[in-house]
């Protein structure tokens, strides 16, 4: 099955020649979506000088979308790479030779933007007693609660801790690199684990039908974790779920789906998706918070 994948790095190879002063050149600019000319911020920009091979400090950009990096060895050859997940691969070389000082303090760097949908898959385990609720919001593992989730299967170390969540409660077991997500609901608590290898695609809104994006699906991570890129137009967008243990769910946010912008990620209810048990019917299934 195909999956489609993005490195999220744009690379810049940026020549700097000899400028009159003392104080070493400037190399400043702003970064702007290609089809729009908006500006896009917090874009990580790692500086490498090439001949010498060495890295500089990292510079971001701003609201307005600009950067600038000072005090570079006007002899110098430098690499610059963008960094963002809403930035689409792509390579381009800049050799700036014969370029007076204002042009290069005023450089305009157009990039492809997409958006990103992310989210981790959840499975349902077991339900415990309501009474466990108090301990969970202290964000204690109590012997209580330790012996309930032994009894259900889950062994926790001595490391294992309590995170409240908008929706839940996270339980993170260091010593043994799992977790599970405690979910309210009805009155009643219910513990899941993250599902690895669950299949998610992308759904569009098209003349009243939704319609399987193409070329867009990824697989979940040991985790459950995921992240779909290379979305690259506005609309109005649902997820597929699809695992061999559990039927086939299909998620929207709500009865018409999430309007997605270009350039935004939207994290699935703080990032979170439940898939229930097999005996549940598509349309029961629901996105959680944890």
């Amino acid at each position: 099955m195909q999956t489609f994948r993005l490195s999220y790095t744009f690379l810049i190879i940026v020549v700097i020649i000899p400028l009159v002063g003392c104080g070493g050149a400037v190399l400043s600019g702003t970064v702007r979506n290609s089809n729009t000319g908006h500006p896009i911020q917090n874009v990580a920009i790692e500086v490498r000088a090439t001949v010498a091979n060495t890295p500089l400090p990292a510079v971001s950009t701003d609201e307005s979308g600009s950067f600038r990096i000072e005090k570079l060895a006007k002899q110098e050859t430098y690499q610059l790479t963008f960094r963002k997940k809403t930035i689409a691969t792509s390579q381009e070389e800049y050799r700036l030779k014969g370029m007076d000082k204002k042009k290069l303090q005023n450089l305009d760097i157009r990039l492809n933007e997409f958006s990103v949908v992310e989210g981790r898959a959840w499975g349902e385990l077991f339900g415990i007693e309501p009474r466990h609720e108090t301990q969970l919001n202290a964000g204690n593992v109590s012997a209580d609660l330790r012996q309930e989730l032994t009894n259900g299967g889950i062994s926790l170390s001595q490391s294992a801790a309590v995170e409240k969540r908008d929706n839940g409660w996270l339980i993170r077991d260091k010593g043994k690199g799992r977790i599970y997500l405690a979910k309210k609901a009805e009155g009643k608590l219910t513990i899941y684990e993250p599902i690895s290898g669950a299949v998610i695609e992308l759904l569009e809104k098209k003349a009243g039908n939704w319609v399987r994006v193409r070329n867009i699906e990824e697989k979940t991570k040991p985790d459950g974790s995921f992240i779909i890129s290379g979305i690259a137009k506005p609309g109005r967008y649902r997820l597929g779920v699809y695992h061999v243990s559990y039927r086939a769910i299909r998620y929207p946010t709500d009865t018409a789906g999430h309007s997605l912008k270009v350039g935004e990620i939207w994290r699935t209810q703080d990032g979170q998706i439940a898939l229930e048990s097999s005996g549940v019917s598509e349309d029961e299934g629901k996105l959680i918070g944890g």
